[in-house]
């Protein structure tokens, strides 16, 4: 019997998502293949993979944003009008860190692309450049 490999689930997953399969109904058939291959272990692996294949495709990007202080429902709005245009994704979704350590600024992160505009790492680059 030939495995699957994460990637080949996540196309599945993000053809299925686009056909209009049934969440549950992909999650059945996802979660059968990894124990079938006994690969358990690399959900949140897969998970990745399905979010970057969704980005590639333009469909939807999710972001992981950083920030030291609560953002408000407008800057929260602009965030997601800024990761629309640089992904080109139809949809986009954010989860919220706080980490007060960043001191300020934000720090972006989808499937594919990455944003430090944080003040702690602006001060860790002037640190380097003594």
């Amino acid at each position: 019997m030939q495995t699957l490999s994460r990637r080949s689930l996540a196309r599945y997953a993000a053809n299925s998502m686009v056909a209009g399969v049934p969440s549950a109904e992909i999650a059945r058939h996802l979660g059968a293949a990894l124990i079938e291959t006994k690969k358990t272990k690399q959900l949140a692996q897969l998970i990745e993979d399905i979010a970057y294949e969704l980005e590639e495709r333009k469909l939807a990007a999710h972001a992981q944003i950083t920030t030291a202080h609560v953002i408000d429902e407008q800057i929260r709005k602009q965030i997601e009008n800024f990761i629309a245009k640089q992904t080109g994704a139809k949809q986009v979704t954010l989860s919220e860190n706080l980490e007060p350590a960043l001191i300020g600024g934000i720090h972006i992160e989808t499937a594919k692309l990455s944003w430090d505009e944080t003040i702690r790492r602006k001060l860790t680059d002037i640190g380097g450049a003594f």
